[in-house]
């Protein structure tokens, strides 16, 4: 037995359909085999018959991806690259500034003062000016 620490992984409908197209069962075998091995312990596939091997390929792009992701979401370090972003999304700003920047502008409708806006055709609540 095989010993590994993923538990499941999606079997894609992409999969059942490639599956289907192939004609005999030691054909249909090897390429779920290849999926299987590849999902849960990592190895590329070796010696398929040219079928299978076209087939196996069709689908690799997507297998190898959810490969990529079950290996980065089960490592204890966080991904390189991109820093985790804003809950808003937003880059470079926080959530307590944006609280505050929306305090200022209601406490500025409040007041009456005029909010300069980008099209200035704009009212202050949104409705264009007559």
């Amino acid at each position: 037995m095989k010993l590994t620490k993923r538990r499941a992984f999606n079997f894609l409908r992409s999969y059942f359909d490639v599956l289907n197209e192939l004609q005999s069962d030691e054909d249909k075998l090897s390429f779920l085999m290849a999926i299987i091995n590849k999902q849960f312990l990592d190895e590329d596939p070796e010696d398929l018959n040219f079928v299978v091997n076209l087939c196996y390929q069709s689908q690799r792009h997507q297998v190898e991806k959810s490969v990529k992701g079950w290996k980065r979401a089960s490592s204890d370090t966080p991904p390189k690259g991109n820093p985790p972003s804003n809950p808003k999304g937003s880059v470079g700003s926080h959530p307590k500034e944006e609280k505050e920047k929306e305090k200022e502008k209601e406490k500025e409708k409040e007041e009456g003062k005029v909010v300069k806006h980008w099209n200035e055709d704009i009212d202050v609540n949104g409705y264009q000016k007559k």
